[in-house]
């Protein structure tokens, strides 16, 4: 594996080499929507070797305010060539996390106790779609395309996977067998409709590991 000074470099990098893939899209079988292309994982500026990484599905297709059109945005300079666009972006996420963020996914978050500096978040698959669908088959595509090189460059000591077993356990086990001293939790896709009480058991199961 190639050595960068820093992990948001390796990051830039991968995401240069992602930014224009149509892999999943070269027949009717899916349809781009939403943000216009792949999203890499956002690296957070204190994020370090053995961090904790949080990872989802997809991204959601819905436009859900202005902090998709500030990603949006950055992807866009960032695909013409502005190599700070995507910098910029993840210092925002940190920095107004009120007005970057999906509310629920930072509820999320803070209820994990994680602090936005210190970790990484991204998702198996790179791209929303139309329909918000997320076949098995595009999945293993991306990850074995693109995702799992982004966590491999990371390397982290923690991953958090948010999303039932019936579509993270292959995942789960590639991670386990790649990266043997990391631990991996999965818990419930923050956009569960399961209540309030569960979101509050879930977390504090999960933070119990993280902080415990």
């Amino acid at each position: 594996m190639k050595n960068f000074p820093d992990h948001r470099q390796a990051m830039i990098v991968l995401a240069r080499e992602s930014i224009t893939c149509q892999a999943c899209f070269n027949s009717d079988r899916l349809v781009r929507a939403g943000i216009a292309f792949p999203q890499p994982f956002s690296v957070g500026s204190k994020y370090r070797e053995g961090g904790i990484i949080v990872i989802s599905i997809n991204p959601g297709a819905s436009p859900d305010g202005g902090y998709k059109e500030a990603r949006a945005q950055a992807l866009q300079r960032f695909s013409a060539g502005n190599e700070d666009a995507l910098i910029d972006y993840w210092n925002s996420l940190a920095e107004d996390a009120s007005k970057f963020w999906n509310s629920k996914y930072l509820a999320r978050i803070n209820k994990l106790g994680l602090e936005l500096h210190n970790v990484a978040v991204g998702n198996i698959a790179l791209c929303a779609t139309k329909g918000n669908k997320y076949p098995n088959w595009m999945l293993k595509r991306c990850w074995s395309m693109h995702s799992a090189g982004m966590l491999r460059s990371l390397r982290p000591g923690v991953v958090i996977l948010m999303a039932g077993e019936g579509v993270m356990s292959p995942f789960e086990r590639s991670i386990n067998e790649e990266h043997p001293d990391c631990k991996v939790f999965r818990m419930a896709h923050f956009a569960h409709r399961e209540g309030n009480d569960y979101e509050t058991n879930e977390c504090a199961r999960v933070r119990e590991h993280l902080h415990g």
